[in-house]
């Protein structure tokens, strides 16, 4: 009896410990959708999709350009949106922030809508408060 309650104790550790790192790329995953899928212009860390005037709606995968350039770290909860970046074949250009040790990067392709619309890849790197 005594050994199963160890075994328990010890396994209930080790999921204790992974949970942080799970909840931390649930929260990335979830900040990401947010960020590419939704636009909000007073913070738009809560979104940076462009809307399009003719169709009178957010075009979900479009990043307007002119949004990411007004976003800065945002603390959200336990977590920090710590960077953002734009990757086009190797090379990657930071909007604000850097990659740093123990955080989830989440990348996801996207249109980027400036004075042209260019393919690419939208990096969110999120930490631990």
């Amino acid at each position: 009896m005594m050994l199963l309650l160890l075994v328990n104790s010890v396994s209930s550790n080790f999921s204790a410990e992974n949970f942080s790192g799970e909840e931390k790329i649930i929260f990335a995953s979830a900040l990401s959708e947010s960020i590419v899928k939704s636009r909000d212009e007073n913070a738009p860390w809560r979104g940076c999709a462009y809307y399009d005037l003719s169709k009178k709606r957010v075009l979900a995968n479009v990043i307007d350009l002119s949004l990411l350039g007004n976003m800065a770290p945002e603390k959200v909860g336990d977590f920090q949106l710590f960077g953002l970046y734009r990757k086009q074949g190797n090379s990657k250009s930071f909007f604000f922030g850097s990659e740093k040790e123990n955080c989830v990067i989440i990348e996801r392709l996207v249109f980027f809508r400036g004075v042209i619309e260019e393919k690419g890849i939208l990096g969110v790197v999120v930490c631990e408060s």
